[in-house]
């Protein structure tokens, strides 16, 4: 049950205030977005951001952007010159502003890139203009944004408490979650704060455990069943191989990555407990940064500075045993995030690493082969990094479409502080080159924010909502969200604020309709 936390009124965002207009000059419809800005520069495109000339009223600034190349236009209600803009990209970064109103240029479709490739691009029986018709869980003009089922209070994902106590908050902090048709049951891995702090000492105090549940749904309730790698172990990400083979990445510093890995180096038990946060209670970090209660806790002070060994872990089964492995290159003295999707019926694998860098292995489980996807045509050119999204993310989550040959991606972004969506066509499948050299990325926007609706009609806007992995049902159709949140207040990177736990989100499954002519 979530008895402690606290269910407030969250502002209301570009979600639930969406109103369909029209141009008075245009056959082009727009979808509006009162007191939304989406104005800012946050496309990381130059030139993406376009003065249009002042006008009046926000209806006049839509018939001029009618007639230029817009996706989206913004309106603001107090200047008097230059308040007049239009992105001429697609992407869509809203923020709440009551100075500001915006809106989403709806343009007739062409292709499913222009539903993100998360649509088909259809006329209807009641329109002869092709739409974007979003697949079951998408939603938004381009398809662009998940679309959440209300969380259910009793069963909101994996919330652990004190065996003890029974009402002591354990924070975790986001699950891989998949479906094994062998043992009928959910497993996901999870990344735990020990001695009951909070988020802030995870550089340390993270731990990576094993949990199942025997429900229908992905939302729980799941049961903890045992610790898959001690501190510090953090950011589990686990998908399937092609042979049915479980494969995790993760980050570590530990005993076992003293004795198996290229660095031999790791914590043991004498050495952790001189650098671990205790002081702490209730799923919060109560010392401040670089106290003695907490003496690494985010990093501080400096001479932590352990490594961040990426390790790769494998099993045919998901309770092990497991043959860990070191991924050296991607070893640095910080964490990369590392996520991983295999393609169908083959070895090969892409990763997706901190800020949208692509990493690429002819062989997954071959450790050596992994080099950054940089379009250089010598995979051990390692010299030239794999470009960047061209905003700065976290956390990112990869998966493959073969129905259109392209990569999605789920991440966290840093500004506005939600999660995004982008993707990447193959070009192995749509240019038939014997090998993939570079991955272009295409950032569509805000694919899910920091407010979620419960079945009981309230909703909370939680303070972090990060580590975002989809989850997949039984027939492979997406199913749910898991991240971890933060819901301490009013800042949740504040001492004793720190809280989190794992939420799952469900996902609409009913595709919409989209009837041909």
């Amino acid at each position: 049950m979530m008895t402690t936390l606290r269910i407030v009124v969250a502002v209301i965002l570009w979600t639930l205030c969406s109103i369909e207009v029209s141009s008075s000059q245009s056959s082009v419809s727009f979808q509006a977005f009162p007191n939304i800005s989406a104005c800012h520069d946050k496309s990381g495109t130059e030139n993406s951001l376009i003065p249009l000339s002042p006008t009046s009223t926000f209806e006049e600034c839509l018939d001029l952007a009618a007639n230029r190349s817009c996706y989206s236009v913004c309106w603001s209600k107090q200047a008097k010159a230059d308040n007049c803009h239009c992105h001429v990209t697609p992407i869509w970064m809203p923020l709440p502003n009551t100075s500001v109103d915006s809106a989403v240029l709806d343009w007739p479709c062409t292709s499913p890139k222009d539903c993100s490739y998360n649509g088909i691009c259809h006329t209807t029986s009641s329109s002869s203009t092709p739409k974007c018709h979003c697949h079951a869980g998408w939603d938004g003009v381009r398809c662009g944004a998940l679309q959440f089922l209300p969380v259910d209070k009793d069963t909101p994902g994996f919330r652990q408490v004190n065996a003890t106590t029974r009402h002591n908050n354990i924070s975790t902090w986001g699950a891989s979650i998949l479906w094994d048709h062998q043992t009928q049951q959910w497993h996901g891995w999870v990344s735990e704060i020990v001695n009951e702090c909070g988020i802030n000492a995870w550089n340390v105090n993270s731990q990576i455990v094993h949990i199942t549940s025997h429900h229908g749904s992905p939302s729980g309730p799941f049961q903890r069943q045992d610790i898959f790698a001690t501190p510090f172990a953090h950011e589990p990400s686990v998908t399937r191989g092609p042979r049915g083979e479980w494969v995790m990445l993760y980050s570590a510093y530990n005993n076992l990555t003293r004795h198996i890995t290229h660095h031999h180096e790791g914590y043991n038990a004498s050495t952790w407990q001189r650098v671990a946060c205790t002081n702490c209670s209730q799923g919060a970090s109560l010392s401040p940064v670089g106290s003695k209660g907490c003496p690494f806790q985010r990093g501080q002070p400096t001479k932590l500075n352990h490594l961040y060994i990426q390790m790769m872990a494998i099993a045919s089964h998901p309770n092990g045993p497991w043959r860990h492995v070191e991924i050296p290159k991607l070893t640095m003295p910080w964490d990369w995030n590392t996520a991983m999707t295999i393609r169908p019926n083959s070895e090969e694998a892409i990763a997706l690493i901190r800020g949208g860098m692509v990493w690429h292995a002819h062989q997954y489980d071959d450790p050596h082969s992994w080099h950054p996807l940089n379009g250089r045509a010598d995979p051990d050119d390692d010299h030239q990094p794999s470009p960047h999204w061209p905003i700065p993310v976290e956390d990112p989550y990869i998966w493959y479409d073969d129905t259109n040959g392209v990569y999605h991606a789920l991440a966290h972004c840093f500004d506005p502080f939600f999660g995004v969506h982008a993707y990447a066509a193959d070009d192995k499948h749509h240019h038939n080159h014997s090998s993939l050299k570079l991955l272009n990325w295409t950032v569509t926007g805000v694919a899910y924010d920091n407010v979620v609706h419960f079945t009981d009609g309230t909703q909370y806007a939680f303070g972090r909502r990060e580590r975002p992995f989809l989850i997949w049902g039984k027939m492979g159709q997406l199913v749910a969200l898991s991240n971890g949140v933060a819901y301490g207040t009013p800042n949740p990177f504040a001492v004793g604020h720190d809280m989190t736990f794992t939420l799952i989100a469900p996902i609409v499954q009913q595709q919409q309709e989209a009837v041909t002519k």
